[in-house]
C-alpha cells in the first residue's frame, strides 16, 4: 500500500513539473476598473443584438426588447409564463426553479424578417414566431411547438440560425438525447423535417453546443461532447466541429428517413505542440471574422478553450481557417466493426463515391449501401489543427479562467491587426492584440478591465462586437446585467500601454484616441515592451503577476512536501516497528529501562542458574547519617547514578530456560521472589539504616532486569514499619 502511494505520488509530481514548463502567462500592461453604463439588469438567460440596432434580452417568463439606437431604450417587454397545468406537471418531477420558461432562443429569419422567440416552458418547449421582428404587434404570432428548437430545461447549451429560411439548430431534445435538427417554414410555422440519428451515440454523445455558422452551402456547428472514439480507454470530452448541407432531404424510406444523409464531425485540436502535447480539450465560446485577401473571402474562426474542471486549470485562444476545415471533412473516416474493437481508418477504396458529406440535389436517390455507409461513418479520421501550429494566447497561471471572445479589425497606419477581447468567470476583459514577427502570428495582451466592482465579479457568459455608424462598443453580459463597454480605454492607459494598443497613440504626453488624419500621434504596436507592472484594482494576489511562482509550480513544491512528510512518516513507523520488537529499545534515550553498566556486566558474567538463590548486591556502608526517604527520592538518587555511569559494552543478557507449562513457570517466579525476599530481609538486618536507599534502587534495577522488557515496572519504596512495600 506504501509502495502504491509512492508511485502515485511520484507520478503526480512528475506531471506537475512537466505543466511547469508550460509557457508564462503574458503580464498585462495596464490595468483598470471601469463602471459602464448598464443597459440592461436582472435574471438574464440569453441576449442578442440583431441588425446592430435591436438588443433582446431573454429573462425568465418574460423577454425584451431595447433600440439602441436610442440609448438601449425600453421598447417592448413581453410575459410569456407556463400554463398552470404545464406547472402543475412540472412540479410532480422537477423542482419548482425549473418549471417556469427560459428564454433560449431569439432569431430573426432574414427571409420574411420574422422573429423566432423559443423557451423551456416547464418542461413543455414551446415557440412563438412573429410575423414583424420589432414585434410591433405582440398579439400576431403563430405558437408552434419548440420540440427540436429549444431544450426541455434550462441547463443544456444550444444553438440555433436561419439560413435561407430555414431554422438550424442543435439542442437537447430531452434529457439524454441532442441532436441538429431543421425546420422549414410551412403554413406560418416551423415544422422539423430532418435530424440526426439520436438513437446512436456515435452521431452525437451528451453533447453542448457552442455556435453554428451559415456558410456557403453548408451549416457548421461547434460543440463538445464524449469522445466515442476514446471509449475503449476512458472517458474523456473532445472539441468538435460538425457540419450539414442544406439541400440536404434525407435518405430513402429504409435508410435514414427524415434523418441527415450530409451529417459529419471531426475533432479540434488546440494544444502545446510537442512529443506529449498539452490538450485543451473544452469549447467554450467561437467568433467568426471575413475579410476579403487577393480577391477571395478569407473566413477565420476564433475559438476559447479550458482544460477540465479536474484537471490543471489552463486556457487558450487557438484560431482555424475555413480552409482547413474543408481539407478534413474531405479526408478519411473513423469507424469500429463492433463493441469490442477500436477506432480504426477506413480504407479509401470502400469509401463510395460520392462520398459522404457531398452536397448534392436529390440525397434520396442514393443506394441502400451508401446509405448504409452513411449513417455508420460520421466521424473524420483527421483531426483540426490551428492554423498557426499552437495556441495564439494561453492562460495558465492565473486564479481565472477564459470564457467569451469577439475580435476586431483594427486598420491603423503601420498595418492592420486583430484585437481579441476575452471575457473570464471573474468579471475582467481582455485585450490581445495580434500581429505577425518573422512570419509568426504572435499575440500581446494590453489592458484587463474589470467591469463593475471587482470585489462583486460576475462570470462573463456573453460578448457581442456592435457597430453603430462610426463608433464600436462591446456588449458585455453576466447573468445579472448588460453593460455597453467602449471599444477603446485610451484614457485609462500608461504612456508605455498606449503605445502598444492599436485604437490609442501618444500625442506628446497624452494618450488619445488615433485617427489617422491627426499629425504627430505617435504608435509602435509591434514593439513589444514591458511596462511596469501595475497592482490590479481589487486587492487579492493574482498567480503570476506579483508571485514568482505559479499555480502549478506551487503544487509541485506542495508534492515534495508531502513526498519529505511521508518518508518520515515512513522511517517513524519502521522505527516504532523495530523497537517494540526489541528487547533494548534502540530509538530510545539510553539508560532509561536498562540497569546500571556494573549490574549488567555482573549478571552477563555470571548469570545465575534457574535452582541457585540469586545474591543481591550490597552497597558499602558509609557512616553517614541518611535523611527519611522517599519513594521520589530513591528514584531520583537511582537516575541519577545510572546516567553518571558509562556502559563499556552492553551483551544480551542470557535467555532463561523456558519452562514446560504455564503452572511450573508461576511456581518457579514465585520461588525465585520468596528468596529475594528472604535475602533482602536478611541483609537489612547486618546492614546500617543509611544504606537502604541503596539497596533499594539495586533491588528496584535487578526487578526491572529480571522481569524484562514484557513486565510492569514495580516501584518499591520504605512504609511505615521499616518494611520494604512492593507495589
Amino acid at each position: 500500500m506504501i509502495f502504491t502511494c509512492l508511485v502515485l505520488l511520484i507520478i503526480f509530481m512528475c506531471v506537475c513539473l512537466q505543466a511547469s514548463y508550460l509557457p508564462d502567462d503574458q503580464v498585462p500592461k495596464s490595468h483598470a476598473t471601469i463602471y459602464p453604463n448598464v443597459v440592461h439588469s436582472g435574471n438574464i438567460t440569453l441576449s442578442k443584438v440583431l441588425d446592430n440596432r435591436y438588443l433582446y434580452v431573454g429573462s425568465v417568463d418574460r423577454f425584451f426588447l431595447r433600440d439602441m439606437e436610442s440609448d438601449f431604450e425600453l421598447k417592448a417587454d413581453i410575459p410569456w409564463q407556463p400554463d398552470d397545468s404545464d406547472r402543475d406537471f412540472c412540479k410532480l418531477m422537477h423542482v419548482d426553479t425549473e418549471c417556469h420558461n427560459f428564454i433560449k432562443v431569439i432569431e430573426k429569419n432574414d427571409e420574411n424578417d420574422k422573429l423566432l422567440v423559443c423557451g423551456t416552458n416547464a418542461y413543455v418547449p414551446s415557440c412563438r414566431y412573429y410575423d414583424d421582428y420589432t414585434i410591433q404587434n405582440t398579439e400576431e404570432f403563430g405558437v408552434t411547438t419548440g420540440l427540436y428548437k429549444s431544450p426541455n430545461h434550462p441547463g443544456p447549451l444550444n444553438t440555433a440560425i436561419f439560413a435561407n429560411g430555414s431554422l438550424y439548430v442543435g439542442t437537447a431534445s430531452t434529457a439524454t438525447k441532442s441532436v441538429i435538427a431543421r425546420s422549414v417554414e410551412k403554413d406560418d410555422l416551423l415544422q422539423t423535417d430532418l435530424k440526426t440519428e439520436d438513437s446512436d451515440s456515435r452521431w452525437l454523445n451528451e453533447p453542448d453546443f457552442i455556435s453554428s455558422f451559415d456558410i456557403g452551402q453548408e451549416v457548421f456547428f461547434f460543440l463538445r461532447e464524449i469522445a466515442m472514439e476514446y471509449s475503449n480507454y476512458g472517458k474523456i470530452v473532445y472539441s468538435r466541429v460538425a457540419k450539414v448541407c442544406k439541400k440536404d432531404q434525407g435518405g430513402s424510406d429504409h435508410v435514414l428517413e427524415n434523418i441527415w444523409t450530409t451529417f459529419l464531425k471531426a475533432r479540434i485540436i488546440c494544444s502545446f505542440p510537442g512529443e506529449f502535447p498539452f490538450y485543451f480539450n473544452n469549447i467554450q465560446d467561437t467568433f467568426k471574422i471575413s475579410y476579403e485577401e487577393i480577391g477571395k473571402t478569407t473566413n477565420i474562426f476564433y475559438a476559447v478553450f479550458t482544460t477540465p474542471k479536474n484537471a490543471i486549470p489552463g486556457s487558450a485562444i487557438c484560431a482555424y481557417n475555413l480552409t482547413d476545415v474543408n481539407a478534413v471533412f474531405n479526408g478519411g473516416f473513423l469507424a469500429k466493426d463492433s463493441a469490442k474493437h477500436a477506432w480504426l481508418p477506413v480504407e479509401d477504396d470502400i469509401v463510395p463515391d460520392p462520398r459522404p458529406g457531398t452536397c448534392v440535389d436529390d440525397s434520396t436517390s442514393h443506394s441502400y449501401n451508401d446509405l448504409l455507409f452513411f449513417k455508420s461513418h460520421t466521424l473524420m479520421s483527421d483531426t483540426l489543427n490551428p492554423s498557426s501550429g499552437y495556441p495564439l494566447f494561453t492562460v495558465t497561471r492565473q486564479d481565472y479562467t477564459l470564457t467569451q471572445i469577439v475580435v476586431d479589425r483594427v486598420q491603423t497606419g503601420s498595418g492592420t491587426y486583430d484585437v481579441m477581447f476575452i471575457g473570464t468567470d471573474h468579471g475582467q476583459v481582455l485585450k490581445v492584440v495580434l500581429f505577425v514577427e518573422n512570419g509568426q502570428q504572435k499575440s500581446n495582451l494590453i489592458d484587463v478591465m474589470y467591469v463593475g466592482d471587482p470585489s462583486d465579479s460576475n462570470p462573463i457568459v456573453s460578448l457581442q462586437l456592435i457597430v453603430l455608424g462610426d463608433t464600436k462598443s462591446i456588449l458585455v453580459g453576466t447573468p445579472t446585467s448588460l453593460v455597453n463597454l467602449d471599444i477603446q480605454q485610451c484614457k485609462n492607459l500608461s504612456s508605455c500601454a498606449c503605445l502598444q494598443d492599436p485604437y490609442c497613440g501618444l500625442l506628446g504626453s497624452q494618450c488619445v484616441v488615433f485617427t489617422e488624419n491627426e499629425i504627430g500621434i505617435v504608435q509602435n504596436v509591434t514593439n513589444v515592451m514591458e511596462c511596469p507592472v501595475e497592482q490590479p484594482p481589487e486587492h487579492r494576489t493574482v498567480v503570476g503577476v506579483e508571485n514568482d511562482y505559479s499555480v502549478v509550480e506551487g503544487i509541485a513544491i506542495a508534492g515534495w512536501v508531502v513526498a519529505a512528510v511521508l518518508g518520515i512518516f515512513i522511517i517513524g513507523y519502521f522505527c516504532v516497528a523495530r523497537v517494540r520488537k526489541s528487547e533494548r529499545g534502540i530509538c530510545c534515550r539510553r539508560g532509561r529501562l536498562d540497569v546500571s553498566t556494573r549490574q549488567t556486566e555482573e549478571g552477563m558474567k555470571s548469570p545465575l542458574p534457574a535452582t541457585t538463590t540469586p545474591v543481591v548486591p550490597i552497597a558499602p556502608v558509609t557512616p553517614v547519617v541518611t535523611p527519611v526517604v522517599t519513594p521520589t527520592t530513591i528514584d531520583s538518587e537511582n537516575t541519577k547514578n545510572t546516567q553518571q555511569e558509562t556502559p563499556l559494552r552492553r551483551e544480551k543478557p542470557p535467555v532463561p530456560q523456558k519452562p514446560k507449562n504455564y503452572a511450573a513457570s508461576i511456581n518457579d517466579r514465585r520461588a525465585v521472589n520468596d528468596q529475594r525476599a528472604s535475602s533482602l530481609s536478611q541483609n537489612r538486618r547486618s546492614q546500617p539504616h543509611d544504606s537502604f536507599k541503596d539497596v533499594s534502587g539495586e533491588l528496584k534495577n535487578m526487578f526491572i532486569h529480571s522481569n524484562g522488557s514484557h513486565t510492569q515496572q514495580q516501584g518499591i519504596g520504605p512504609t511505615r514499619g521499616g518494611k520494604v512495600a512492593h507495589v
